[in-house]
């Protein structure tokens, strides 16, 4: 095959024209630092951890619920001696806490604001110790 000249530019076109070929870029220091990702103390990116969250489960009574600070303070019983006060990750207003089948029942609803939660009610619940946040509230009966 013989190239001409009009043949060599447009095969020259088409070399250039493929994405990534022919392109011999690099980057400054300063773009590497710029881009390179946060890492925990572990040397994992923050967007990835290194390990997943532990979760607890447990059950507890309601002692007090902070409707400025959108918190709820759980007291685990007499054989841990302490309560925990616990955040939610959802946007203020938006915390979402469930009943039980039983107490659903009795309210007539399967989820309760977190206004609608009053001291002594009986619940379980899974939490991030780590992050002090609610995964699951579940109310399951009612103060006496």
């Amino acid at each position: 095959m013989i190239f001409t000249r009009s043949k060599f530019l447009i095969l020259l076109v088409v070399v250039t024209a493929l994405p990534g070929f022919g392109q011999f870029t690099s980057t400054s220091p300063s773009d590497k630092t710029r881009n390179a990702p946060y890492l925990d103390d572990k040397g994992a990116p923050l967007d990835q951890p290194s390990t997943p969250l532990k979760i607890v489960k447990m059950k507890g009574v309601v002692e007090n619920v902070d409707l400025d600070k959108r918190t709820i303070t759980i007291y685990r019983g007499k054989k841990h001696g302490r309560s925990i006060e616990l955040t939610f990750p959802q946007p203020n207003g938006l915390e979402q806490v469930k009943t039980s089948k039983k107490t659903s029942k009795i309210l007539g609803k399967k989820r309760l604001a977190l206004e609608d939660v009053e001291m002594g009610y009986k619940v379980r619940l899974q939490y991030y110790p780590l992050l002090n946040q609610v995964a699951e509230l579940v109310v399951e009966k009612l103060g006496s």
